[in-house]
């Protein structure tokens, strides 16, 4: 009995402490078994861009930008609790920037390429939105951003 008891152990990988019981009849003993409990994780599903074929003439020699946006899908996310998303953006060139916000009107005094969106209801499928201008940096050429650019975004979420 004893060695099924240590090997119950190994599988279950979580010690349990007991107190045995001491008397002739009663309680047999008593033991308390450790349980973590975690949020389930939302996981990115599907993320769609808008605008990402650009002209150099749209960007205006760092002064213009190109506007688009992210639809951001989420499954698995625990239902019925709030959560919040940072969202970042990075260039691979470092002559075109991304930068992001919540809201197109948020767009107009944009100056960072990430954005935090706060206390957005989960569902069986969370659903929100960022939005983006991609611009040239300023005082560069067409010469100097023309072509293949990837901008990388990085979502983060937790729960409130």
């Amino acid at each position: 009995m004893k060695r099924i008891s240590t090997l119950l152990f190994c599988i279950c990988a979580a010690p349990l402490t007991y107190a045995a019981g001491t008397n002739m009849s009663g309680t047999a003993g008593t033991l308390a078994i450790p349980v973590a409990i975690a949020m389930d994780p939302c996981v990115l599903s599907n993320p769609t861009a808008s605008n990402v074929n650009i002209k150099a003439s749209e960007l205006k020699d760092g002064t213009g930008a190109a506007i688009g946006q992210l639809d951001l899908t989420f499954t698995g996310c625990t239902v019925g609790e709030k959560v919040a998303l940072t969202v970042t953006a990075t260039s691979s060139k470092d002559t075109v920037e991304a930068r992001l916000a919540d809201s197109v009107a948020g767009l107009a005094s944009a100056t960072t390429s990430d954005v935090t969106i706060t206390d957005i209801p989960t569902t069986v499928t969370t659903q929100t939105t960022v939005h983006y201008k991609i611009k040239a940096v300023d005082g560069k050429k067409a010469s100097e951003f023309v072509g293949d650019t990837t901008i990388n975004i990085n979502v983060d979420y937790n729960y409130l």
